[in-house]
C-alpha cells in the first residue's frame, strides 16, 4: 500500500465535460476509438473498487448516465426515444462496449442531434414572437429527475416555458430589456455552433465518461486534451483565477476554488456559482452561456496581473435572475497562501477576565517537497505554528479546516499525530477486501490542550480523515455544518497508451480504494457528522457526495485496535445546549436560519414564477432585506474578539480587508459575516470546553 496518496474532492474541469454536441452527422468513431473503449471497459471491470461486473444491470445504469450526459435537463429526448433505447440497449451496452462496438454511442447521439435541432428552431421561433410575462404560470428549475416529455406537444410546452424563463431572467437583470431577447437568441445560435464543432474525442469522452460514472462519480475517462488540462490543474501552474469548473445545463459552474488562487484570495466567488459573462479589463462582457467549457476557460485565463471580470449567477441568490459582477486579478497560485496560518485571539469572559486562544487555519494538505529541517508540508507547518501558540500560552486551539478539499494522505496522518500520542489514524480497503491501517508512530504530541475542529460541507478527503480520527479518539470536538463532503475514496490514473498500444489514447482515472475510520465506519457518502452543528445555508445546497449520481455507499468494517482518550464526551451535552442558546440569540445566525428556511422551501417547491411583476417584487424584497441587515450590522457593537496574526503580512492583510469589504455587497447567506460568526461561536465553545476541563470530574458512584 502506498505511503502517500494525493486526491481531490470533485472531478476537475478536465476530467469530464458535459459538452454540447454536433449537428447533421456524428463524428467518426474508428478502430482506435473502439480499442480505447474496450480497454476502458475491461479496466473498470478488472480494477474498480466496487468489483461490479460489467453486466446487464450496469448496462442499464450506463445507458441512463449517457442519456443524462447529453440531455441533463430532460428537454430534448422524448419518452419514446428513451423507451426505444431501453428495449434495444438496456441490457446490451455491456456486451457492445467490451468488444469496442460504439454503434449505440453514435445512434443515440444522432437522435440527440435531430431533437436538438427541432428544439432550438422552436426556441428561435418563440423568441421572434411576442412573449407576455403577465400570466401566473411557473417553470421547473431543475428537471434532472423529471420524466422525459411524453410527446412533441409536451416537449413544445416545456420549451415554451424554458425560453420564457430564460428571457425573463435576462429582462430582470438587463437595464435595457430590449436586449434580453438578443442575448437568448445568440446563446441558441452559439449552441448550434457548438453542435457543428463536435470532435471525435469529445463524443468518445462523453460516452466513456458515462460508462465510468456508472461505477462512481470520481472515475473518468480523459481524452488527451483533457489530460493536458489535468496536469495544469494538479501542478497549480495555470495563470488564471484558480477555480475548477464543470459544465452544467449550459453554464460554467464553480466546483472548487484552489487554495492560494486568485479567486480564493478575492473571496467573492463561491462554489456552485455559475458564470454568465466574462470581460477582459474594461472591455465589454462576453456572454458565455452555452459556450464550450474549453473556450470559457481560455477567456478566464490570461496574462499575470491582468484583470478579468466575471458576471455570475450566485448559487445562494434569492432569485435565479440575480447577478453579481466580480473583478479578479489574474495570478499564479501562491503556495504561501495555501500554507497553514495561525492567529491568536483575545476575548473577555463573563467575569471580565481576558482569555487567550489560538486559531490554526489549514486550506489544504500540501506535500513537503523540500524535506530537511526547513521543509514545508501541512503537518510540519502546523507543528511550528502549534509551538508558537504554546509559547503564547493559549488556553485552547481551533483547527479551522473549512473549505479544505484535501491533498496528501500522509500529511493527514502526520497532522493527526500532532494531537494524539500514537495509534491508527485511518483504515484503507481495496476491492479484494484487504484492509490496511496508516498509523501515527510518533509517541509525542505537539499540543495537548483543549481542541475544537471547525468543518463545513466543503471539507473533504484528507480533512475528513483528520476530523474523523480526532472525533473517534475523543480528542477534539468537531463543529460545523451538518456534515462534511463525504468523499472517502482514492483514485489512480491509468495511462491507456500502453494497454491500447497506440499514442493519444487518453487515460482512465478510476477509484481503487476506500477510507474507513478507526471506529470502522466509512467517511464515504455520509462524511463526518459534527458533535455540535451550527446553522449553515450550505445545508440546503447540494454540496456533498450523496448528491452525486452513483456515489459509492456508506458501509462499515471492523474497528481498528486503538485507545480512545475520550476527553470531551462528558462535556458534550452541556456545551451543545449552551451553543444552541447562543446561536438562537445571535442576529447573524438568525439571518442564516432565515435564509436556510427559504432555500429549503424553494428547493421543495422546485418551480419558479414566470410572472414578471411577482419576480420583481420578490427581488425587491430580497434587496430590502439585505439593506436592512447591512444597517443592523453597522449598528452593532464592535466584535469582542481581537485577532492577531502570528506572522503578519501587511500586503495580505490589506487584500483580505478589501475582499471582506467587497463581500459586504454580497447576497443573502453568502457574506463573510456568516463565516466569521461560525468561527466566533467555535471559539466560545472552546472557551466553555477549557472551563469544563478545569473542573474536577464528578466522583464515580460505587456499589457496596
Amino acid at each position: 500500500m502506498p505511503k502517500s496518496v494525493s486526491f481531490r474532492t470533485l472531478p476537475a474541469i478536465v476530467v469530464c465535460f458535459l459538452l454540447s454536441v454536433g449537428v447533421q452527422a456524428s463524428p467518426m468513431l474508428g478502430e482506435h476509438e473502439s480499442k480505447i473503449a474496450s480497454e476502458t471497459a475491461s479496466l473498470l471491470e478488472e480494477e474498480h473498487f466496487s468489483g461490479k461486473p460489467l453486466d446487464d444491470l450496469l448496462s442499464g445504469i450506463f445507458l441512463e448516465t449517457y442519456l443524462d450526459s447529453l440531455d441533463p435537463a430532460r428537454l430534448f429526448f422524448l419518452k419514446s426515444d428513451v423507451d426505444e433505447w431501453t428495449t434495444k440497449y438496456g441490457t446490451k451496452l455491456d456486451d457492445s462496449i467490451l468488444v469496442g462496438d460504439l454503434t449505440p454511442a453514435r445512434e443515440i447521439f444522432d437522435r440527440f442531434l435531430l431533437r436538438a435541432g427541432q428544439r432550438v428552431e422552436a426556441a428561435k421561433t418563440l423568441l421572434a414572437g411576442k412573449i407576455s410575462f403577465e400570466a401566473h404560470e411557473s417553470a421547473i428549475l431543475d428537471r434532472s429527475k423529471s420524466p422525459w416529455p411524453a410527446d412533441d406537444k409536451e416537449a413544445q410546452e416545456l420549451w415554451r416555458r424554458r425560453v420564457k424563463m430564460e428571457l425573463l431572467q435576462e429582462r430582470l437583470h438587463q437595464k435595457d430589456v430590449t436586449k434580453a431577447a438578443d442575448i437568448i437568441l445568440k446563446r441558441y445560435e452559439r449552441f448550434l455552433e457548438n453542435l457543428k464543432d463536435m470532435e471525435t474525442d469529445e463524443l468518445l469522452e462523453t460516452y466513456l465518461c458515462s460508462l465510468s460514472h456508472a461505477y462512481d462519480p470520481h472515475s473518468d475517462y480523459m481524452a488527451p486534451s483533457a489530460i493536458e488540462e489535468f496536469d495544469i490543474h494538479m501542478q497549480l501552474s495555470m495563470r488564471g483565477i484558480g477555480a475548477v469548473l464543470m459544465s452544467e445545463d449550459g453554464y460554467a459552474k464553480i466546483v472548487e476554488l484552489v487554495p492560494g488562487g486568485a479567486a480564493a484570495l478575492n473571496g467573492q466567488l463561491k462554489v456552485n456559482d455559475r458564470i454568465v459573462s466574462v470581460g477582459q479589463g474594461t472591455e465589454p462582457m462576453v456572454d458565455v452561456v452555452n459556450m464550450r467549457l474549453t473556450k470559457v476557460v481560455k477567456l478566464i485565463r490570461g496574462p499575470k496581473n491582468s484583470q478579468v471580470r466575471l458576471l455570475v449567477w450566485p448559487a445562494l441568490a434569492a432569485d435565479p435572475a440575480a447577478r453579481k459582477e466580480i473583478v479578479i486579478k489574474r495570478d499564479e497560485i501562491h503556495l504561501t497562501e495555501r500554507a497553514a496560518k495561525a492567529r491568536t485571539v483575545v476575548i473577555r469572559d463573563a467575569a471580565g477576565k481576558q482569555r487567550h486562544f489560538g486559531v490554526v487555519t489549514l486550506p489544504s494538505f500540501y506535500v513537503d517537497l523540500k524535506g530537511g529541517k526547513d521543509g514545508h508540508g501541512a503537518s510540519r507547518d502546523v507543528m511550528r505554528l502549534l509551538e508558537q501558540l504554546n509559547t503564547q500560552k493559549v488556553e485552547g486551539i481551533v483547527l479551522d479546516m473549512r473549505s479544505d478539499a484535501g491533498g496528501s494522505l500522509e500529511e493527514a496522518v502526520n497532522l493527526t499525530g500532532l494531537f494524539i500520542s500514537e495509534g491508527p489514524v485511518v483504515q484503507i480497503r481495496d476491492r479484494r477486501n484487504r484492509v490496511g491501517t496508516l498509523d501515527d508512530e510518533n509517541p509525542t504530541t505537539s499540543y495537548d490542550g483543549p481542541l475544537v475542529v471547525l468543518v463545513d460541507h466543503l471539507s473533504a478527503s484528507a480533512s475528513e480523515i483528520v476530523a474523523a480520527a480526532l472525533q473517534d479518539y475523543g480528542r477534539a470536538i468537531i463543529i460545523g455544518d451538518n456534515s462534511t463532503f463525504g468523499k472517502g475514496t482514492v483514485q489512480k490514473l491509468e495511462d491507456l497508451d500502453r494497454r491500447v498500444r497506440a499514442k493519444n489514447s487518453g487515460a482512465l482515472k478510476l477509484t481503487v480504494q476506500k477510507f474507513y475510520r478507526v471506529s470502522g465506519g466509512s467517511t464515504q457518502y455520509k462524511g463526518v457528522v459534527p458533535d455540535i452543528m451550527l446553522p449553515s445555508v450550505l445545508d440546503a445546497a447540494k454540496i456533498n457526495e450523496s448528491s452525486l449520481k452513483n456515489a459509492l455507499p456508506y458501509d462499515e468494517i471492523p474497528p481498528a485496535k486503538f485507545s480512545p482518550v475520550d476527553r470531551v464526551s462528558r462535556f458534550l451535552d452541556a456545551l451543545r445546549a449552551a451553543s444552541v442558546r447562543r446561536t438562537a440569540a445571535d442576529p447573524e445566525f438568525k439571518y442564516i436560519s432565515e435564509d436556510l428556511a427559504r432555500f429549503k422551501k424553494e428547493s421543495e417547491e422546485k418551480t419558479i414564477s414566470l410572472n414578471e411583476e411577482e419576480r420583481r417584487a420578490k427581488m425587491k424584497a430580497a434587496e430590502q432585506q439585505e439593506a436592512m441587515r447591512k444597517k443592523e450590522r453597522a449598528a452593532r457593537p464592535k466584535s469582542p474578539f481581537q485577532f492577531t496574526d502570528l506572522t503578519p503580512d501587511p500586503a495580505a492583510e490589506k487584500s483580505a480587508k478589501a475582499a471582506a469589504a467587497e463581500d459586504q455587497a454580497d447576497l443573502p447567506g453568502s457574506t463573510e459575516d456568516s463565516r466569521e460568526a461560525a468561527l466566533e461561536e467555535a471559539i466560545r465553545i472552546l472557551m466553555d470546553l477549557s472551563d469544563a476541563e478545569k473542573k474536577p470530574a464528578p466522583p464515580v458512584p460505587t456499589t457496596l
